[in-house]
């Protein structure tokens, strides 16, 4: 649905499953990190849910029991301490005040930025978190009841050459938990990409060149539908 991981990981699912239908195919494409905590409201979240009459996707767990009031909700739409201290931070440095313009984003939903910065590794991925499983699991039904079809996508981070076969085990592991709630595609870089170049401001975020890879990688997965088996994962996650 092209948002960022700042929104959090309830969020960004309770946005997708209220537009997509039965028949459809969900890929479940959020980063390790957003799944191995606490699954904690963001005010990025409240303020898009704010923004745009949305309120009832903002913040809740995908039954619709609330996990913030709104008193709290209110009081998230300040700028935190954090993100002031950023900006400055920003200012003082020269550097631009967001990687992202509205000129960046073209119809079709691609979004790409101009911004190069030194790009270091985001880490393996960790473990499921009990909230992150309790995610995970409570989609699964949602798909099966509504006939989405789903399945995991782990996301492709920079990884320096060196440590390429070490992250690719430890995200094997994590993709093996995941495997338990739900099916996984069958990414043959589990993940990971040692190609400096096709990142632009973080290790998260591709250049067009390294979209396009990814995408194509992406789209041959969803055509043949090829998922990890749990055995596979084990071998992997043993190397």
């Amino acid at each position: 649905m092209g948002l960022g991981a700042g929104y959090g990981a309830r969020f960004l699912t309770r946005w997708t499953l209220s537009e997509a239908r039965p028949g459809d195919s969900l890929i479940v494409a959020l980063e390790p990190g957003l799944l191995n905590g606490d699954l904690t409201d963001t005010s990025e979240a409240v303020h898009l849910s704010l923004r745009a009459g949305i309120s009832r996707v903002c913040c809740g767990n995908l039954d619709n029991s609330p996990t913030i009031s709104l008193a709290s909700q209110l009081l998230m739409l300040r700028p935190g301490c954090s993100r002031v201290v950023t900006l400055v931070a920003k200012i003082a440095g020269g550097k631009p005040l967001f990687s992202l313009r509205t000129e960046d984003i073209n119809p079709s939903g691609w979004m790409q930025t101009a911004v190069r910065l030194p790009v270091d590794s985001p880490g393996p991925a960790g473990t499921l978190s009990a909230p992150g499983r309790g995610l995970l699991k409570d989609l699964a039904g949602w798909c099966r009841e509504r006939n989405v079809r789903l399945a995991y996508s782990i996301p492709w981070e920079f990884t320096d050459p060196e440590d390429r076969v070490s992250f690719q085990n430890q995200n094997a592991a994590f993709l093996l938990q995941v495997a338990e709630l739900m099916p996984v595609l069958k990414d043959p870089a589990l993940g990971v990409c040692t190609n400096r170049e096709y990142y632009s401001d973080t290790g998260w975020h591709l250049t067009e060149q390294g979209s396009n890879l990814r995408s194509d990688s992406l789209g041959r997965q969803i055509k043949e539908w090829s998922t990890w088996t749990d055995g596979e994962l084990r071998t992997l996650a043993a190397r």
